[in-house]
């Protein structure tokens, strides 16, 4: 018979804040490499946060604010873990630029906060860092995606990692 612990440690695996990629304080930097496709959702403002995916023709989402949210996988190296990195519009735009300029399947690229938690005028720098050695690659392969079209709620780790450049943007 299995241990409760066992059946718990299972369970946490694939939840908690482990899942999510966040940098948390002014000056707090990562180096990662983005892996899978992108994914888009909106969400609209319940409860003071804007958490709750929107429904088209939901009339509890008639005339409230609506906000643009995507998320895409990272592979931290250092950590060697796959995340979620969520995020809004003025993130997005930012990764559509680094993507323009040097996709993403061959580079790694560091992420920086500029900004202090809670922040309204929270940004973020990405930059390209070291190129993608075999090493990395390996790892990156090894690793599972999580799944990112279930728009935003709890991700489950589906499918080989990839960095190729198949990222619709």
């Amino acid at each position: 018979m299995k241990s409760s612990f066992e059946a718990a440690r299972k369970h946490a695996a694939t939840r908690g804040s482990g899942v999510f990629f966040t940098l948390q304080n002014d000056g707090d930097k990562a180096v990662v490499a983005f892996c899978g496709d992108i994914h888009t959702w909106d969400v609209v403002k319940v409860d003071g946060k804007f958490n709750v995916p929107f429904e088209l023709g939901n009339p509890k989402h008639d005339g409230l604010d609506v906000r643009f949210r995507a998320g895409i996988n990272v592979y931290l190296p250092v950590e060697r873990k796959m995340q979620i990195w969520e995020f809004g519009a003025k993130v997005f735009k930012v990764l559509d630029s680094v993507h323009s300029k040097y996709g993403f399947s061959k580079k790694l690229f560091e992420i920086e906060r500029h900004g202090a938690k809670g922040d309204q005028e929270t940004y973020y720098s990405v930059l390209p860092d070291a190129d993608i050695d075999e090493e990395i690659a390996e790892q990156i392969g090894l690793a599972k995606l999580h799944d990112l079209s279930n728009k935003g709620e709890k991700a489950i780790h589906t499918e080989p990692a990839s960095t190729d450049d198949d990222i619709p943007f």
